[in-house]
């Protein structure tokens, strides 16, 4: 009798860890736990609200690219300064230089027989003259001459290098502008910059008129 209650109790006992061991697995199968499902959640902040575009360990050590930030064009304020207007009445014209030739030239004049001296034939010769910055020289940056319509049809048929060119005319007299073929001055010294500088700046037709 003793012996059929044991072999009742065993089987009674090892249905009961059967049972259990079946409940365990089928829990396992309907609610996994495993790292791959868990990393496929949406992030969340401790306040419980999704994190929108938050970096991860391995991008926060990429550099991120700036964004390009439009500057507004500006405008470089240019020279206000006034110019000085030279003007000859006896040779009737006016010339305007350039704002950049301001403290840095100079000008000579010659009437009659002194103008005749410096360019043969010529009734007038103004010589606009660059002044190198140690004060002990000058270069001629532009040279306007004025000779009667005969003296210029002659000298413009001579051969050789003329004399220069041909800006007006009026009362039967031409008026003539004439300017280096080169850089007189070392190009590369101080001098030589401002020379090439300011003849760069000049434009005779804007500047040299007429006096009414």
């Amino acid at each position: 009798m003793n012996f059929k209650k044991i072999i009742v109790g065993t089987i009674l006992t090892s249905g009961v860890v059967i049972g259990i061991l079946l409940a365990v697995n089928y829990d396992k199968v309907e609610h996994p736990d495993s790292q791959e499902n868990f990393s496929s959640k949406p992030l969340t902040s401790s306040n419980g609200h999704h994190k929108v575009n938050e970096s991860t360990g391995a991008d926060k050590d990429k550099i991120q690219p700036s964004a390009k930030v439009e500057q507004p064009t500006q405008n470089v304020a240019q020279e206000s300064g006034k110019t000085n207007l030279y003007t000859n009445p006896q040779a009737n014209f006016s010339f305007k230089p350039p704002i950049s030739w301001n403290g840095n030239y100079k000008v000579n004049q010659y009437a009659g027989a002194d103008a005749d001296k410096i360019l043969p034939s010529a009734k007038h010769v103004v010589q606009f003259d660059y002044a190198t910055k140690d004060g002990k020289s000058s270069e001629t940056l532009l040279m306007i001459s004025v000779f009667t319509k005969t003296d210029w049809t002659r000298l413009s048929s001579e051969a050789g290098p003329p004399v220069g060119t041909s800006i007006a005319e009026s009362n039967d007299m031409v008026y003539v502008y004439t300017t280096p073929q080169s850089n007189p001055l070392d190009s590369q010294s101080e001098d030589g910059k401002l020379f090439d500088q300011l003849y760069g700046d000049l434009n005779i037709n804007e500047s040299f008129a007429l006096l009414k």
